[in-house]
């Protein structure tokens, strides 16, 4: 599906490559930009003349007279070859990810004649004041001041805009609003679609801000007005709007609650893409910008960082779809989709649903090595955790007894712990509804890290619970109940790292890691106490996040000193340290570490100050990592680090809003590289909404490189 978009750009060259960046560089390719110059006298025509200069074939510059903007548009679009239809006015711009999203939009609504989303309003940098919320939209609601349509985010069958014939060119100062007049007169079908696509901008030479056409407008109004009700408005009508108005603001209180909480704080308002700028999505970070982001409809969100999502081919990727209204722990009953989403054409396939999910790592939903398009994610078979593998080529689907924690490089096993004991004592990683006796039992023989033969389903144990805490030179007591958790191969299958945990008597979690052959020789206990991610740098070696030198810190929290009343209020004010001070003070930071000796070694001190989720580049030349979001203002940094150079490159701030508190409802960035590593996808939130969001780092790679 093809969306052609014009701008009518006289005189707008202040703002125009703003405008024009918005257009050529979004995520979804299949469009048509035409721009149409009347007669500009600034520096229009030379910024139009650069732009065709690059040959974009997508581009069409119109150098043309018209009789007004009305006249202009409808001008371009009689050029037109889309099957849909947008403007966007020269000093305004669209978002990030928004032609995708209308897209999507519109293959979800195929009897849809026109859509609308929602906006921002902003100052003439681009600086957002307040969201604009679109209402429903009906020719009635509109003349009597109870309708309100985002243009700039609006979007047209091109079918229908030529039924209707057009703009009205003797409109000057609402044609848009006319269009749509007539498009509900006629009996069309318009549809809002919640979600942010566009920027309104209102600066002293705008229509909107400099109100130079004010009296004019009343006139179109009073005679759109009479054209819907067939007679002249009357004061007992105003009365009735302004009475409908109040009413409509107390039964549809979003938009009025919104405007108030950007009026009274407006630093919570989102910094928008200033497309040609500094801090624009092109020119953050050497060059990064976000290619795609997952629709809004939903909550859409991979998981952990340890796996990618990418498809073998690059092309799609394996996501969760969930209610975005479950903002709690998920119950048994609470289901997720798990589906393929094409990032730059916008389809969605669905492959199943499962009720095996938590928010942190998902349904452990990932591809199965060494095959050509097959996945596997976990989900209840019979009454216990288990998995699906689904081959895309023949169709097939399998199911084994057992739920998975991660593959093998081969692709013939896997490894796991139990996730319904981890249900139990670890609900943020576990599944819920397995609980069962056995998780009473705080260190069982019959209980740990399982392998699990992919073709059989038969399983045996690795390494049992029992055995693991004789291995831990005497740092569990005999009463404390333990799991097992974070199990992950090295490239060549030949290692695996995994973690034994429990909460200490302070309520934090105290971390065991361990090493050994992926046949389960050569354990070895590599650190303990405060351990957090990592990631395989080679072979042999992990980056990870952890503290040094803490045996004494170990000891007092597993004495239970660290829960005593006099102790417990400098813990919890040590806890919320954050960058450089945390680090001097607690002694965490990265670190190289030796998963055969457990030799390590510092990385990048004071250069990455907070624990985050790394994950190495697949040429392990580069390091993508995060950190947790800033508890007050919510900002959750995305970071590229050079390996050879311990060189940190600055990408792009996310803001997190994921509508919870409850730190296992976090909703962190979990970065991972698709497979070619010219692209990441983070777990990012908006609105109380999880949306995945594809990044383009290859412009900041090679410039740092």
């Amino acid at each position: 599906m093809k969306i052609s978009i014009v701008t009518n750009a006289l005189n707008q060259g202040r703002f125009l490559r703003r405008c024009m960046e918005s257009v050529l560089e979004q995520s979804y390719r299949n469009i048509e930009y035409i721009v149409i110059d009347p007669g500009s006298t600034d520096e229009t025509a030379e910024i139009l003349a650069e732009y065709e200069a690059k040959g974009d074939p997508r581009l069409i510059v119109l150098r043309e007279k018209d009789n007004g903007p009305a006249d202009g548009l409808n001008k371009g679009f009689e050029r037109a070859t889309g099957d849909w239809f947008a403007y966007m006015n020269a000093d305004d711009f669209f978002l990030e990810g928004a032609l995708e999203q209308a897209a999507a939009a519109i293959g979800r609504m195929p009897d849809a004649d026109c859509i609308y989303g929602d906006g921002y309003m902003t100052d003439a940098h681009g600086k957002a004041t307040r969201r604009v919320i679109s209402t429903p939209f009906t020719a009635r609601s509109f003349v009597n001041g109870r309708a309100l349509v985002l243009q700039q985010s609006t979007f047209w069958k091109a079918d229908s805009f030529r039924r209707i014939g057009g703009f009205n060119v003797d409109n000057r100062t609402s044609w848009d609003a006319e269009l749509l007049l007539d498009m509900s007169l006629s009996g069309m079908s318009l549809r809002h679609v919640p979600g942010d696509w566009s920027a309104f901008v209102i600066h002293p030479e705008s229509i909107t801000g400099s109100q130079r056409h004010a009296a004019l407008s009343r006139q179109n109004h009073e005679r759109m007005f009479r054209k819907v009700m067939g007679r002249d408005r009357t004061d007992a009508d105003m009365k009735a709007r302004r009475l409908r108005q109040r009413l409509d603001m107390i039964i549809h209180p979003d938009a009025t609650l919104s405007r108030i909480r950007d009026k009274i704080n407006p630093g919570h308002l989102p910094q928008l893409p200033d497309w040609a700028g500094e801090s624009s999505g092109k020119k953050r970070g050497g060059g990064v910008r976000v290619l795609a982001k997952a629709p809004d409809d939903a909550s859409y969100f991979f998981g952990f960082h340890d796996v990618s999502p990418w498809s073998p081919d690059d092309t799609r990727l394996l996501l969760h779809r969930i209610d975005p209204d479950i903002r709690r722990m998920p119950r048994p009953e609470d289901r997720a989709e798990i589906l393929l989403w094409d990032y730059a054409s916008g389809s969605i396939d669905v492959v199943g649903e499962t009720t095996c999910w938590n928010f942190q790592q998902g349904a452990r939903a990932m591809w199965v090595p060494g095959r050509q398009m097959t996945l596997l994610y976990n989900k209840r078979v019979g009454d216990k955790p288990g998995c699906e593998i689904v081959d895309l080529v023949t169709g097939e689907r399998r199911q084994l007894p057992h739920a998975v924690g991660s593959i093998a490089p081969c692709g013939t096993y896997a490894m796991a712990p139990n996730f319904g004991r981890l249900g139990a004592l670890w609900k943020a990683y576990g599944y819920s509804g397995f609980e069962s006796a056995a998780d009473d039992i705080a260190q069982p023989e019959d209980d740990g890290l399982w392998r699990i033969d992919l073709e059989s389903g038969e399983r045996q144990l690795l390494f049992s619970i029992r055995a693991l805490v004789s291995a831990s030179e005497n740092s569990v007591s005999a009463d404390t109940k333990v799991f097992v958790t974070h199990v992950s191969f090295n490239r060549e299958g030949t290692r695996i790292v995994f973690m034994l945990r429990f909460f200490s008597k302070d309520h934090a979690l105290y971390s065991l890691i361990y090493s050994a052959t992926a046949d389960g020789r050569d354990l070895k206990l590599l650190a303990q106490e405060k351990i957090s991610h990592f990631d395989w740098i080679d072979e042999d070696n992990i980056v990870i996040w952890m503290r040094k030198g803490s045996k004494g810190l170990a000891a007092a929290r597993k004495s239970g000193l660290l829960a005593s009343p006099f102790v417990r209020p400098l813990v919890n004010i040590a806890r919320k340290f954050r960058g450089r001070l945390k680090g001097m003070v607690l002694n965490e930071s990265y670190f190289l570490m030796s998963t055969k000796t457990g030799e390590r070694t510092p990385f990048m001190a004071g250069t990455l100050p907070q624990d985050g989720h790394p994950m190495i580049s697949p040429d392990r030349k580069w390091m993508i990592v995060d950190e947790y979001p800033h508890p007050e203002t919510g900002d959750t940094p995305l970071m590229l680090v050079e390996v050879a150079r311990q060189r940190r490159i600055d990408l792009l701030n996310f803001k997190h809003d994921v509508g919870s508190g409850d730190s296992d409802l976090k909703c962190d960035l979990h970065p991972r590289w698709n497979r070619a590593g010219t692209l990441v996808g983070v777990d990012a939130s908006e609105r109380g909404r999880r949306r995945f969001t594809v990044v383009d780092v290859a412009s900041a790679m090679n410039e740092g490189g």
